[in-house]
């Protein structure tokens, strides 16, 4: 799982200047994982942990959620499938 994030205004990186709040992001990572970890049974929640930081997804959900947040999760879901596939994991 992500770390704990204290709740504080963070700087949107792709953004520049908007404030997002990072527990936002912190619930939108929580909502995906959980998602990912009911459709692959077979996965452990710690192996999967290991899959979404070795690919980068932690970040992926953090540097994209101003625009990831517009989108469904069944969306973000697939988005980050089509990632995780692109970058050779085949759940």
């Amino acid at each position: 799982m992500p770390k704990t994030i204290e709740k504080s205004n963070a700087l949107d990186a792709s953004s520049g200047n908007k404030p997002i709040e990072l527990d936002e992001v912190l619930f939108m990572q929580t909502r995906i994982f959980s998602m990912f970890c009911l459709c692959h049974p077979s996965i452990s929640p710690s192996e999967m942990d290991g899959i979404f930081k070795g690919c980068g997804i932690w970040e992926f959900i953090k540097d994209g959620y101003d625009g990831l947040h517009t989108e469904g999760d069944v969306a973000v879901f697939q988005e980050i499938q089509e990632v995780l596939n692109s970058r050779g994991v085949k759940l």
